[in-house]
């Protein structure tokens, strides 16, 4: 472990991957802990690549390019310091807990474990965002272009089935923006910020969405949805052929999406989602004020 760990410095330490979403929550966490407990201390992310590097050669940025960009949009990102440390020799414990608080911030009142995702625990909001809402504009991201193959609970909705998503949507009067991980990040924050809703698998931009409360129909059925996104609805089959969950529930529910249902409460599914968003941010923005004097 690095000698940081070791310092007097209050620090988290941070195991990060080359997705966005790896450093976005801690960032989360990071703020949501620090405003929560009134305490303030340094984050430093550990890289096991250069600076420069490029997870694939077709990559428009670094992923500490997109890093550096989106940093600023957190509210109160100042209240804490940050750096990197590049080509890391990461602990054991590190790569194993991802988030590793150093003794001196264990030390801090208020400051608990890191080491496991908790409901709420990793809310926080972006400065408000200028740009309107354009009706009727949903952005979708799927796994068809992803430089690695996610895991199986992340592919229900296979890409016949994200196809069909997309013309339900269309036929629906829906215009469609559709995000890859390779999208350049710029493009992704003014789609995410300017949209009504979105509808795309678990990961990528997810918390772009949920820094922005946009409503959300995220394709899973796994408990890490609700930990990480809570705004969202999960739209998932239960039915398993041959040992897997089919996936096909979205494709019945979303030629309905006007329509109320009993389901959603006797409103729309439209409704509900934006029902849904409205309400998570309701409820961050009261516990922000809770603690905001700490």
């Amino acid at each position: 472990m690095e000698d940081s760990y070791y310092s007097d410095t209050p620090t988290l330490q941070v195991k990060t991957t080359p997705g966005v979403g790896d450093f976005m929550y801690p960032l989360n966490r990071a703020l949501y802990t620090s405003h929560g407990s009134g305490q303030k201390f340094h984050v430093e992310f550990h890289w096991q690549h250069s600076e420069n590097h490029l997870h694939h050669f077709e990559d428009p940025e670094t992923i500490i390019e997109r890093f550096n960009y989106v940093l600023p949009f957190y509210h109160d990102y100042k209240r804490l310091t940050y750096s990197h440390v590049f080509d890391s020799q990461m602990s054991e414990r590190l790569i194993r807990k991802r988030l590793v608080p150093n003794k001196a911030m264990r030390a801090l009142d208020g400051i608990d474990s890191m080491s496991k995702v908790v409901n709420d625990a990793a809310y926080w909001k972006f400065v408000p965002s200028p740009l309107q809402t354009i009706k009727e504009k949903v952005v979708i991201w799927r796994p068809l272009f992803n430089a690695e193959v996610p895991p199986a609970w992340k592919t229900v909705v296979d890409d016949d089935m994200w196809t069909k998503v997309i013309d339900i949507l269309n036929y629906s009067g829906f215009d469609i923006v559709e995000l890859s991980y390779r999208t350049p990040i710029s493009e992704v924050h003014y789609h995410i910020a300017t949209c009504d809703f979105i509808v795309c698998y678990d990961g990528m931009w997810h918390y772009f969405a949920k820094n922005y409360y946009k409503p959300m129909i995220v394709t899973s059925r796994s408990n890490i949805t609700k930990l990480h996104t809570p705004q969202a609805l999960m739209l998932h089959d239960g039915k398993i052929i041959k040992g897997k969950p089919t996936g096909r529930y979205i494709l019945e529910q979303l030629p309905k999406i006007f329509t109320p249902s009993r389901e959603y409460g006797n409103t729309s599914l439209y409704e509900f989602i934006h029902k849904k968003a409205r309400k998570y941010e309701k409820k961050f923005n009261h516990w922000y004020k809770v603690h905001a004097n700490r």
